[in-house]
């Protein structure tokens, strides 16, 4: 699998991605305003394109769910914020952000993030 773009608009933000079995699948995830507005800035949505087409991440990055969990690891880390927090903060299982959070420390990612991915826009 391989996404390819990642457009904002409105409430939501597509993601078009190609696999094995299907080329050009749009598909839609709706996140909160903040989340939107965040993901805007060309540059946090560019670092978000060249990290999930990584090999380490694109196989946790199956579904859209895994996608959507792994963009709000993404606002955690840039908002200096613990993942738990964050994962309260939008009623989903703390463990889905740390397991994204665990793979990009193992990385080394975390500190690139923080300094690379912009607060706001």
């Amino acid at each position: 699998m391989r996404i390819r773009d990642i457009e904002v608009d409105g409430d939501a933000i597509y993601y078009t991605r190609d696999s094995r079995r299907e080329r050009n699948r749009r598909v839609k995830i709706t996140l909160n305003s903040e989340i939107v507005k965040w993901l805007k800035c060309g540059q946090n949505k560019s670092i978000i394109l060249n990290l999930s087409n990584r090999n380490g991440i694109i196989e946790k990055l199956e579904n859209p769910r895994a996608f959507k969990n792994f963009i709000l690891t993404l606002y955690a880390i840039s908002k200096s914020r613990r993942p738990y927090k964050v994962a309260m903060e939008f009623g989903i299982s703390h463990e889905q952000l740390y397991r994204h959070y665990r793979y990009l420390e193992k990385a080394g990612l975390i500190e690139y993030l923080r300094d690379s991915l912009l607060d706001c826009c």
